[in-house]
């Protein structure tokens, strides 16, 4: 329990900034949908057991981007939601 209030805790901080630089700079908040983003770290790929278990089980990522979206709209800044195609290549 305890360490869920701290988890929530960093979160809230995270996503208030997130949104409060935003605002400051003007901008809109693009989210990418991130489903499937646990099965990128396999066994074998030389990252470390430790690595695989806190990317796979220790980042909430679903909770940041509801905390996001909801402080967005509370301060009424735009947040732009692309899907996998819409991203697609985009790191060449």
């Amino acid at each position: 329990m305890r360490s869920g209030n701290k988890v929530n805790q960093i979160l809230h901080k995270i996503s208030k900034d997130i949104v409060i630089d935003a605002i400051k700079n003007n901008e809109a908040i693009v989210l990418e949908n991130i489903k499937g983003i646990r099965n990128i770290t396999k066994k074998g790929d030389y990252k470390g057991k430790d690595y695989r278990f806190l990317f796979n089980n220790a980042f909430p990522y679903g909770k940041l981007e509801f905390q996001i979206k909801y402080k967005c709209a509370w301060e009424g800044l735009p947040v732009i939601e692309l899907s996998k195609k819409d991203t697609r290549n985009t790191r060449k």
